[in-house]
């Protein structure tokens, strides 16, 4: 396996080919949702579920790049289109002022990723913003303006390893991914040889494969792989029950994205469980009715979900640690506790990926025929498709989404039981990683290890009951 892998990567089109098919697609993807706005009186997310680009992006590139991050590392960062995009902003910076500004320090430990992603959270929760086409690819399009000017501006491929949106998730949840890069340390430069600088000057994100101390900020784009300076890739047999890395190695940067995305993930799982449900938004309900503000208000979903209730559970971690002696202040118990709360946020969203991808994905024939009808009623180069897109072909979507809500169904191409046997699955793997790391973690004290593994027992358990109750 190990040698197929190191073929692939060391083929002279890997991954350009492969970025280069993305890009069309991307760039479809784009044109096709422009000037598509949700019919009236259809929610957002329904109509979602029904046209070909947001289905396709929601329901099916982000759930499965989750999941393939979570087991195999960041690789969709390998084939992504925008880092081809990014690199030819670099070439195109290059012949212009041959040698640019490096990106500064402040914008290099990853805070922009994480500030970025954050705040596409909170809209989420907020407003269903990128539910709704035009705006998807309006983010599209920012996205991909920002890759050729960062690169343009910066080089090295600053765009994916500090300023785009998902660079931080990428990082952190592909912690234990089984593709990473290895260094073999018999092939390792010595400390100020020469070939140390070579290798990180062959690097496009002037990272030095042999000197890292983990392998998250790689991109595993294979280059070093191709300049013969002795790296490795391999497949491990399985994921790392404890990963080699340190909260060093992210910084603040992990801590404020885990805040926020502490806060997501309880609003994801209370939104979709009717019993927990109705006591988690008791409290804020009972204050918007005092101040006569709609209790639905995507206003109130955001500030209780995305700010009161991470920073609740956060200050008490931090209180409570502190009481425990685990650190000697409540920063140091949030250093100490970030990466194990990160690895019980990312068994949630294993489940989350699946539920979403199986319920979603089962309207995409529906999805498709509506888009080729449009496509066979609109001539070259499809002028109109934002006012074909709410009509033909949609009314039937509508029809049958709508008849599920109402009757209280959840289409998908997964059973009930079958996605509760995957929630327990992965409550149980997800239990021994944090297991695991509570023994590495006991180099700090007893206290960390026992709070941290309590953490994330409370979080798994409160996930396999969303799925029983």
């Amino acid at each position: 396996m190990n040698g197929l892998l190191l073929a692939v990567f060391r083929h002279r089109l890997y991954p350009r080919l492969i970025q280069a098919a993305g890009l069309l697609i991307y760039l479809g993807l784009i044109w096709f949702a422009l000037g598509v706005f949700t019919p009236q009186g259809m929610p957002p997310k329904a109509f979602a579920q029904k046209h070909i680009v947001t289905l396709l992006l929601w329901g099916g590139w982000l759930p499965l790049t989750i999941l393939a991050t979570v087991f195999l590392g960041r690789i969709w960062c390998s084939i992504c289109p925008l880092e081809l995009v990014n690199r030819l902003g670099d070439r195109l910076g290059r012949t212009v002022f041959g040698k640019r500004a490096s990106l500064p320090a402040a914008l290099r430990g990853g805070m922009v990723s994480a500030l970025l992603y954050s705040g596409l959270l909170v809209v989420t929760v907020s407003s269903k913003f990128i539910a709704v086409p035009h705006n998807a690819a309006v983010l599209l399009s920012l996205l991909l303006l920002a890759a050729l000017a960062t690169g343009f501006a910066f080089g090295g491929r600053a765009f994916c390893t500090a300023i785009c949106p998902a660079s931080m998730l990428f990082r952190l949840f592909g912690r234990r991914g089984m593709l990473a890069l290895r260094v073999e340390a018999a092939k390792a430069p010595p400390a100020g040889d020469a070939r140390a600088s070579s290798a990180r000057g062959r690097c496009p994100a002037n990272l030095d494969p042999a000197r890292l101390g983990d392998s998250s900020p790689c991109t595993l784009c294979a280059q070093c792989l191709k300049t013969g300076n002795g790296q490795d890739v391999r497949l491990t047999r399985a994921m790392p029950s404890t990963p080699d890395d340190n909260w060093e190695d992210y910084g603040w940067a992990a801590t404020v994205f885990a805040f926020f995305f502490t806060g997501f993930a309880l609003n994801e799982l209370f939104q979709n469980w009717n019993t927990g449900g109705r006591h988690y938004w008791r409290i804020p309900s009972e204050f918007a009715g005092l101040f006569g503000i709609d209790p639905a208000s995507g206003m109130v979903a955001a500030l209780w979900s995305m700010l009161f209730v991470p920073a609740a559970l956060w200050l008490l971690i931090g209180l409570a640690g502190r009481l425990s002696g685990v650190g000697a202040s409540v920063k140091e118990v949030w250093k100490r506790l970030t990466l194990p709360l990160v690895s019980a946020l990312v068994a949630s969203q294993v489940v989350r990926a699946v539920t979403k991808s199986s319920q979603w994905l089962a309207g995409l024939p529906g999805a498709f025929e509506a888009w080729t009808g449009r496509l066979a009623s609109t001539p070259w180069p499809f002028p109109s498709i934002a006012a074909a897109s709410t009509t033909g072909g949609m009314g039937k979507a509508q029809g049958l989404a709508q008849g599920a809500q109402g009757k209280g169904m959840a289409l998908g191409l997964l059973s009930q039981p079958v996605l509760l046997v995957v929630t327990l699955a992965v409550a149980v793997l997800f239990l021994w990683f944090a297991y695991c790391e509570a023994k590495a973690l006991r180099r700090h004290g007893r206290g960390v290890a026992a709070l941290s593994l309590v953490l994330s027992v409370l979080f798994l358990g409160l996930l396999v009951l969303s799925r029983l109750v």
